[in-house]
């Protein structure tokens, strides 16, 4: 294994409440934040949740809606703060590229 773009991530994860969709089926809500370099600014985050349900109790179709539909209003809610169709992967490796360029650019313009 090697770092991407020789980057080193550090991610912190928390876990910041739960959500409540039907009586009986929870969600942990969770914010991922990754940094280059522990201390460092932030690269980018992401917001997950986990559905745990007993399906012999609850209807996967139903939980499927309900999450699906919180999941398109809070894109829809959040479009400003949102990067379309970027990953924290395609961050870290824009970021390293981005470095390159910065590099190779300043080595060309170099006094001789």
């Amino acid at each position: 294994m090697t770092a991407v773009n020789g980057l080193t991530v550090d991610e912190s994860l928390s876990e910041i409440g739960t959500l409540n969709f039907v009586e009986g089926v929870t969600a942990k809500a969770r914010i991922s934040l990754w940094r280059v370099d522990s201390g460092q600014r932030e690269l980018t985050s992401e917001f997950s949740f986990q559905i745990k349900f007993d399906p012999a109790r609850t209807c996967i179709g139903q939980i499927r809606r309900l999450s699906e539909s919180f999941y398109f209003e809070l894109q829809s809610r959040l479009a400003g703060w949102m990067a379309a169709g970027s990953t924290k992967v395609h961050e870290v490796y824009h970021l390293g590229q981005t470095a390159e360029r910065t590099l190779a650019q300043a080595g060309s313009m170099a006094l001789v």
